[in-house]
Order: structure tokens, then C-alpha cells, then sequence
């Protein structure tokens, strides 16, 4: 595995830019899987956060930017997490004992401990293997919904 940590697919700023006349960086991420169980760049829904100053909900503390991605999950350099549960597109690490290292916009960061078997399958090392999908009642997609954006 060369790493290990991905970014929140809503935080930070594209590479490239639609024709809207920005220059390369001023667009923020369109998170494209934030609502759920349909890819969609134009979504307009839920929140992205190109700079700190756009960071106001979730709070700071509680708004993830990097997480422990599992190693067959693992596709680009982006961890999309829907912010309505009840959906995984690309799962978490459990590699501490259950639980994943995380990184909020205010500089702190945790290990968080998953619940739900669901979202933490055996490492088989195969990459890009897990599937996205719906994980109905999973606990654990409310608790990455809740702390990966918020609706406009």
C-alpha cells in the first residue's frame, strides 16, 4: 500500500474547472456522491468548502478532511461519503482495532471506532474491490453524513 489517508471529496478546490472563467483552483469541489446513490457533479444540494472562511456548517470540529481510507477502497485521491445515510461509496480503514484516524478542518484529530459490520469488510488487498451501495440502518452513515457536509 503506498498510503493510506484520503481527502473529503467536499473539501478543498478542483484541479480543473468547468467553463465558468475561474482560474485553475478558485472552484471549490462539487461533491459529486454527497447526495447519496447517483454520482452528480452539479449537484447543488449539499455544501462544499473551497476555503476555511466556507466552513461554518459542520462546524470546523466536527467537518473531517482527511481520513484512514480502507486499502480496497481505495481509487483516486478523494474519500466521497454521502451526506445522507444509509449510503457507502468508499469505506473507511478499520485498521486500530476497528476504528479509523481522522482529521477535522480545526486542526484536531481522533480515532474513530465503527459500528456497524458493514463498514469495515476484511482487507484483501485488492484494490478498488468494495462496492458502493446502500447500507441501510448503518449507524455509521449517519456518522459520516453528519460530519462530511451540510445541506445549503
Amino acid at each position: 500500500m503506498v498510503r493510506s489517508m484520503s481527502m473529503n471529496s467536499s473539501v478543498g478546490t478542483r484541479w480543473y474547472n468547468p467553463p465558468t472563467g475561474k482560474r485553475r483552483g478558485e472552484s471549490p469541489m462539487h461533491g459529486a456522491w454527497l447526495p447519496g446513490n447517483a454520482y452528480n457533479e452539479g449537484q447543488t444540494a449539499w455544501r462544499t468548502y473551497g476555503k476555511v472562511a466556507d466552513i461554518s456548517r459542520p462546524a470546523p470540529s466536527d467537518l473531517w478532511v482527511l481520513m484512514d481510507e480502507h486499502t480496497d477502497s481505495i481509487n483516486d485521491s478523494m474519500m466521497a461519503t454521502p451526506a445522507v445515510p444509509g449510503y457507502i461509496v468508499d469505506y473507511p480503514a478499520s485498521y486500530h482495532n476497528g476504528a479509523g484516524g481522522i482529521a477535522f478542518a480545526d486542526g484536531h484529530s481522533e480515532i474513530h471506532k465503527w459500528r456497524d459490520q458493514r463498514t469495515k469488510p476484511p482487507v484483501r488487498n485488492i484494490p478498488n474491490s468494495l462496492t458502493a451501495g446502500a447500507s441501510p440502518n448503518n449507524v455509521d452513515t449517519e456518522w459520516l453524513a453528519q460530519h462530511s457536509s451540510a445541506a445549503r
